[in-house]
């Protein structure tokens, strides 16, 4: 077989393969504006990466002085307004990971008054953590003030995360098991 019929082959093989379908996302945050989260109010802010296009990264290299606890934590966070009837679902994928990451997410109503604080589950390696948004309150929209978090041992910790959507139970699952899937982003249905 000469290199030319094997490419051939490849190809054609590779068109016989279906597409994967694409997931359904409402608000979301692919990194291509990173500048946009804030480091949290807290004395130990993490140095931000953001030297790939699409891609966050937190690093807490050393604790305060007076530290008084055995491991560390910090992280950024953003303000987003999200319609939660369609899309319930938060999920981060995290590429990177040496200690742990998950979100923190605080409600609020319509005046900034805090309603109710959910958290994520915990990564311990690179995955997706999420937090189903719909089984904590009625659907509408809500404004979030979301957290990424990164934290470990006091040696120093980092996180990498890739995006940040809101999408179905459904879609979690199948960006769960995949999160490289492609995604078309649905306007908000009010």
């Amino acid at each position: 077989m000469t290199f030319l019929s094997s490419l051939l082959a490849a190809i054609s093989v590779r068109a016989q393969q279906p597409a994967k379908a694409p997931v359904h996302v409402g608000w979301h945050d692919e990194f291509d504006r990173p500048y946009e989260w804030k480091h949290l109010g807290v004395a130990n802010k993490p140095n931000l990466d953001w030297s790939k296009p699409g891609l966050l990264g937190l690093a807490l290299t050393r604790v305060p002085f007076d530290w008084p606890y055995q491991y560390q934590w910090s992280g950024v966070t953003k303000t987003a307004t999200i319609e939660v009837l369609h899309h319930p679902v938060l999920v981060a994928n995290v590429t990177s990971l040496s200690g742990y990451a998950h979100l923190d997410v605080d409600v609020l109503d319509e005046k900034d008054k805090l309603l109710v604080q959910l958290r994520s589950n915990t990564l311990q390696a690179p995955g997706v953590c999420s937090i189903n948004l719909g089984e904590h309150m009625f659907s509408g929209t809500y404004t979030f003030r979301i957290r990424l978090i990164v934290g470990g041992p006091n040696s120093g910790c980092n996180a990498t995360y890739d995006w940040i959507r809101v999408t179905s139970v459904e879609d979690r699952d199948r960006l769960t098991a995949d999160p490289n899937l492609p995604f078309i982003t649905e306007p908000s249905s009010l």
